[in-house]
């Protein structure tokens, strides 16, 4: 049998044997018999290596119909995502409306009746509305602005003024008892009882309230008066006609207090001692007052 594997063999025999012959012969075999099955080896491993190439031919054909069926698969994948995506686009984003904003509300109405405070108005986001994958209206569904109530104070604030002074002298004080002006020369609001004496309140605020007292000194009399203005039961002034131990002079003292009063309380003078001369007969030498600021 002469093949290219034999032919292979005998040739790498007759290279290799002259020096493994002699360094490796086995004593036990003859020449023929050794040469004999150093040829089978080399016979069955040249036939090894061409089963090995055969196998890597077909591994290569394997490996190349993969990636062909790949590559088409691919492809294929392809064209179905295309018509899919196509579908879809006329479907739904040829039929997509961006939205569009409504026209302005009117302002509401400003929530309070005096001073400054913010009005609102709004808008919607469906003239049209967004469909499907339409974009949303751009910018502020409402706006703000301040209202203001300017004329609100002087049309709420209530108008109370009183201004009084005594008719006649007082002969002779009694001590914590309200001084009667009944003198009435402006009332406004009607706080003031000229009856009493007694200023009341008639809503919460902010008041002014002045007290001139005049006096006139004798050894009986006394040359020294203290006199009161006095919110409820509590003293919140006092004002002292001093004539330094001199008769029959007079002197004058005043004074003026801001008050905070709530709807009820009341304020009216006293003198703090009894028997003191109070003069009235004088025009408004002596005088009650007070007023209303906010």
């Amino acid at each position: 049998m002469d093949t290219p594997v034999t032919r292979n063999a005998v040739l790498i025999l007759y290279i290799l044997l002259p020096n493994r012959a002699t360094a490796e012969e086995p004593k036990c075999y003859s020449r023929f018999d050794y040469d004999e099955k150093m040829i089978e080896k080399m016979i069955r491993a040249e036939i090894k290596l061409e089963e090995f190439a055969k196998r890597m031919d077909l591994n290569d054909a394997a490996v190349s119909d993969l990636k062909t069926d790949f590559r088409n698969e691919i492809q294929l994948t392809k064209e179905d995502v295309a018509t899919d995506l196509n579908d879809f686009i006329q479907k739904y984003v040829s039929n997509t409306t961006d939205g569009g904003w409504s026209d302005w509300s009117s302002w509401n109405t400003c929530p309070i009746t005096c001073g400054v405070s913010m009005v609102t108005r709004s808008r919607s986001c469906d003239n049209p509305a967004p469909r499907v994958f339409g974009r949303q209206c751009l910018g502020n569904d409402q706006e703000w602005k301040t209202c203001e109530v300017l004329k609100c104070q002087a049309k709420s604030m209530e108008k109370i003024a009183f201004y009084a002074s005594i008719k006649v002298d007082i002969d002779g004080t009694t001590a914590n008892k309200p001084f009667v002006f009944n003198n009435v020369i402006t009332n406004v609001g009607g706080g003031y009882d000229p009856s009493t004496g007694v200023f009341t309140a008639r809503t919460d605020g902010i008041f002014v309230f002045s007290l001139t007292v005049r006096q006139w000194s004798s050894s009986s009399k006394g040359n020294e008066g203290h006199f009161s203005i006095k919110k409820g039961d509590t003293v919140v002034m006092k004002v002292y006609p001093d004539m330094h131990n001199r008769d029959n002079e007079f002197d004058s003292a005043s004074g003026t207090t801001v008050l905070e009063l709530r709807k009820g309380d009341t304020v009216y003078v006293v003198a703090d001692d009894s028997g003191n001369y109070i003069e009235g007969s004088e025009a408004l030498s002596t005088f009650f007052s007070g007023y209303l600021i906010g």
